[in-house]
């Protein structure tokens, strides 16, 4: 039911509220502006409302991409095809090279990978397991696994992250799964 939810309500509210914010954008501007003297670190509020705005951006294009997907795959009939799994993977990655080509722009990203390189087993199936602080980390990860070495992650991320529409959405088609402690079954089926 959760599922429905997220979809129906909060995937048309992010787009309202991207619609909002960049229709408004004077107005954030010259608070990110105000703000910036009084936060350490240079220029940090306008920064990170660029941040935000790409965001929200890219998010409610690949959520108006996956209503279209969604449609043209029969309302949800095929979409678990390799065809369409195919057009997913690569929503996914063009959000995350255009992301991260941003954040390398705004605030100076840099990754740096230790270790045996993943595409030391091309072809094969590879298992990987990382440490991290958060959902950031995570997305690097991702970027890291597709863009620089052409793999298909799949994943294994708390509930909690369904409440982000396009996450939601993009992850339950895909062959990935979300977990809880408090339950035993995980995710539900894409709209």
């Amino acid at each position: 039911m959760t599922g429905w939810f997220r979809r129906i309500v909060l995937a048309p509210a992010v787009i309202a509220l991207t619609v909002t914010i960049l229709t408004t954008i004077p107005l954030w501007l010259l608070a990110a502006t105000v703000l910036s003297p009084l936060v350490p670190g240079r220029l940090r509020p306008l920064r990170l409302l660029s941040l935000l705005l790409m965001h929200l951006v890219l998010e409610s294009l690949m959520l108006v991409e996956l209503f279209g997907l969604w449609i043209v795959s029969g309302f949800g009939l095929f979409i678990r095809r390799p065809f369409f799994e195919r057009i997913h993977y690569d929503l996914v990655q063009a959000y995350l090279v255009v992301f991260f080509r941003e954040a390398r722009r705004v605030v100076r990203l840099k990754i740096v990978t230790e270790g045996a390189a993943p595409d030391a087993y091309p072809g094969e199936p590879l298992l990987v397991c990382c440490r991290h602080a958060g959902p950031a980390d995570s997305f690097t990860l991702m970027y890291a696994l597709m863009h620089w070495y052409g793999r298909e992650p799949r994943v294994v991320l708390k509930d909690t992250l369904a409440w982000d529409p396009a996450i939601d959405v993009i992850l339950n088609r895909l062959p990935n799964r979300f977990s809880s402690p408090k339950r035993g079954k995980s995710g539900d089926d894409s709209l």
